[in-house]
């Protein structure tokens, strides 16, 4: 830019060498395992790069800053729910959407209580164990419990008190158990954030809708649909049972379908079932998001 990159408004830009594309922004943000991949020396040549410079600080001494070239890839490998862009901004009331293949429960403790874990057991044992993950991680990352595997890296996302999580998870679980939308409304002190540029200090007024099972919106179904579902508990939803509907709603983000070719396809019933579920959340917590949303 011939500005200063801490300017807000227009800016003047030298043509690039190569533009950069409405296509490129979509291809790159579904790179999901580009992470693993730039990690992994042997395959850095499928990584989309491009040139980046930054938005400086107003605070910032350099006026200036060379672009550089950065290999690119999807978001989610270092924040997944898109709350902390709006923490960013400075929102202080949050509708957020987890849209997870991680459901409410412990393969390892199956009849794990998270209102009241059992002795030798931790929310840091139970949250960092990525082979037997009870919460999506999008979730307790936020609250300090950090996660990392070969392509996701949320090792610096706190903004909420570490302690402020398990109850959460415990009402959460109560609405499971209910038959209800996993819909919960908390409000929580913003901690600063120097790694995300995260000034802290307000509060934030969250409601939380989280992807699980409810079967209060299945009992709704007309009864074919219902069949076509086949077992009552999602976890025993397998291909061979369910078919397309296997582990509704808890969908695999890749290889859903089981078929060799079709590697992120999901049918049009499993995306009109998946919305029809929301939709129940939203009218079942109607109140809740008119409160909310003013």
């Amino acid at each position: 830019p011939r500005g200063e990159q801490s300017d807000s408004g227009l800016q003047q830009l030298k043509p690039p060498r190569h533009p950069f594309t409405l296509t490129h922004a979509v291809g790159i943000s579904s790179v999901a395992p580009g992470a693993t991949m730039a990690n992994q020396g042997k395959y850095q040549f499928v990584v989309p790069k491009a040139e980046v410079w930054p938005v400086l600080p107003k605070s910032s001494r350099v006026a200036k800053q060379q672009s550089m070239a950065y290999g690119l890839g999807d978001g989610g490998s270092l924040e997944n729910s898109g709350l902390l862009a709006l923490l960013q901004r400075g929102a202080k009331r949050v509708a957020m959407w987890v849209s997870t293949y991680i459901p409410l429960a412990s393969k390892r403790y199956p009849k794990l209580d998270f209102c009241k874990l059992p002795d030798g057991v931790t929310w840091d044992k139970l949250l960092g164990d990525d082979q037997d993950l009870v919460v999506a991680p999008m979730v307790s990352d936020k609250f300090g419990f950090q996660y990392s595997d070969s392509g996701s890296y949320y090792t610096h996302n706190q903004v909420f008190a570490q302690e402020e999580l398990p109850p959460l998870l415990c009402k959460m679980q109560k609405l499971k158990e209910a038959g209800k939308p996993v819909v919960l409304r908390s409000t929580h002190r913003v901690l600063p954030n120097s790694w995300w540029g995260i000034k802290g200090g307000e509060s934030v007024d969250l409601l939380m809708v989280y992807l699980e099972q409810s079967t209060g919106f299945e009992e709704q179904l007309p009864e074919e649909t219902r069949r076509s579902l086949g077992p009552k508990e999602a976890a025993n939803r397998s291909w061979k049972r369910s078919k397309e509907f296997a582990r509704f709603p808890h969908f695999k983000t890749t290889g859903q379908t089981e078929e060799t070719l079709e590697i992120t396809r999901l049918t049009n019933r499993e995306v009109n079932l998946l919305a029809a579920q929301s939709e129940y959340a939203v009218l079942q917590n109607a109140a809740l998001f008119r409160d909310l949303l003013g």
